[in-house]
């Protein structure tokens, strides 16, 4: 979730930058189609280039060593004693309750907004279709011209023009310029951009410059026609005033183009406008030093994850992979006999041919469904699992040196720092019960639940294993669990 909200802002920022540079260099200018292709080709580059992994792709231009050196290392373990150190820690930490719940909030109001926004293009679609539905059409080869009998606007929408059939008397001449000015839309793919925009607005609807971009990308398709048109008709003081005639005048949906619209000013303002000096082009380089600053940020954001969450992709990679990776060639193991190589294998969740990484080979041993996680909450409290890496070239031998141990069970449950809280509600939320098997996730849901009653801080909740001396002739260790807790 993290790096989803992580995502959204990284967007986010970049639509600012965007629509800043716009405001500020390119609004003014003449230049409409590298203005279409600045607004388009922005948008898709703020919105894609987040989810790329530039250290990957840059990584694919570092030299690769011309001949490999062998190096072995071994890790050793002994396993000889029956006796060894306990250490007890529950994976993964339990975040702070404050911090879940907020970010669940934040889903939530996110995911609102997205269905509102959803239904709102659902209900524009829906009223275009029902529009065209009762509406008189003509075919042609290039376009689809509907007569409406709604006190509608002309407009057009995808290969649609959109005529009211009545509501202003047009000259043969004006009628011609008004079919032009949509038909130019049609095959110049606009609609394809208004679609686009509107996708974004969904997934980003928080932000206020999106819409600015969309508004300003209305702009230059209007601009961008009318100066087609005039040059066709040859009149531009004809055209204008036929823009001034249908002025003020919506169809009712962002989704269309509006022969005239509330914009009418600007629009003839930039009819009439002298063409933009070709030099002024040279302020669209300024893009470059931009999407330079962009992707550093972005680097340097994909830099400072932790290689925990790196590593968590690095499953199932080819040997092929980038960088002088080095893949795994076997994994075997030693002092099992509860579980068989092949099970065991399967839990740690890697094969041979898999990238090797020491941070995530870790995680897969204690996380949720690992080799640990399988034999603590079978009872066996004093297990052990130690890697031993030997190297070879470009590939690595996995030898898993583990030690079951024997099998654990609960003693008391005792509770630490209660002052108000009723000691009988606080059993209530722990898992654990006297006399059972050792288990692992008992533990981590008692934990949870703690930290999540409201009762206590969730960042001073600790779990203190105390082991009693065994009993001869019990086939179990007995461990009493000491759950010392701060309340609020």
């Amino acid at each position: 979730m993290n790096d989803f909200f992580l995502y959204l802002v990284q967007v986010s920022a970049g639509l600012v930058l965007l629509s800043l540079v716009y405001k500020f260099l390119f609004e003014k200018l003449t230049f409409f189609e590298w203005n279409r292709f600045y607004l388009v080709g922005g948008l898709c580059v703020c919105i894609i280039l987040p989810l790329v992994s530039v250290s990957a792709v840059l990584s694919v231009f570092e030299p690769t060593p011309g001949n490999a050196i062998i190096n072995t290392v071994e890790i050793q373990a002994d396993f000889s004693s029956q006796i060894v150190p306990f250490t007890f820690e529950i994976y993964p930490t339990i975040q702070s309750s404050f911090y879940e719940t907020l970010l669940n909030t934040l889903l939530a109001v996110y995911i609102t907004g997205v269905l509102y926004k959803v239904v709102l293009l659902i209900r524009s679609l829906s009223f275009l279709s029902r529009l065209r539905r009762k509406a008189t059409l003509i075919k042609s080869e290039s376009f689809c011209k509907t007569y409406t009998q709604n006190i509608q606007p002309t407009f057009s929408f995808g290969k649609s023009i959109f005529l009211h059939e009545d509501s202003v008397v047009l000259s043969s001449l004006e009628l011609e310029q008004v079919l032009l000015h949509e038909q130019t839309h049609i095959r110049q793919y606009h609609t394809a951009d208004i679609i686009l925009f509107e996708i974004a607005a969904i997934a980003f609807w928080f932000n206020p410059c999106l819409k600015h971009l969309s508004d300003a990308l209305r702009k230059t398709h209007e601009y961008l026609v009318d100066k087609y048109v005039s040059a066709v008709s040859n009149d531009t003081v004809g055209y204008g005033e036929l823009l001034v005639k249908l002025a003020m005048q919506h169809s009712g949906t962002r989704l269309t183009h509006t022969f005239s619209d509330s914009q009418i000013f600007s629009r003839i303002k930039m009819l009439t406008k002298p063409k933009t000096n070709p030099m002024q082009k040279i302020r669209f380089f300024s893009v470059v030093p931009m999407l330079v600053l962009i992707i550093t940020l972005v680097a340097f954001i994909d830099s400072c994850k932790p290689d925990s969450d790196k590593g968590s992709d690095l499953s199932g990679l080819s040997a092929s992979s980038p960088s002088g990776a080095k893949t795994i060639a076997v994994i075997s193991w030693e002092g099992n006999e509860k579980y068989s190589d092949d099970e065991l294998t399967g839990f740690l969740g890697l094969k041979p041919g898999d990238i090797y990484d020491s941070v995530f080979t870790q995680k897969r041993l204690y996380d949720g469904k690992g080799v640990v996680s399988r034999y603590m909450d079978d009872g066996h409290l004093f297990f052990r699992a130690e890697p031993v890496i030997t190297e070879n070239g470009g590939q690595v031998d996995v030898k898993m040196k583990i030690y079951e141990g024997e099998k654990a069970k609960f003693g008391k449950v005792i509770i630490k720092g209660l002052k108000k809280t009723d000691r009988k509600k606080v059993l209530d939320l722990i898992s654990v019960k006297e006399g059972s098997g050792f288990n692992r996730s008992a533990l981590i849901l008692s934990q949870s639940q703690l930290s999540k009653s409201g009762l206590f801080k969730s960042d001073a909740i600790a779990i203190n294993p105390l082991i009693r001396e065994k009993v001869k002739g019990d086939e179990f260790t007995t461990v009493d669990m000491e759950f010392e807790v701060t309340e609020l």
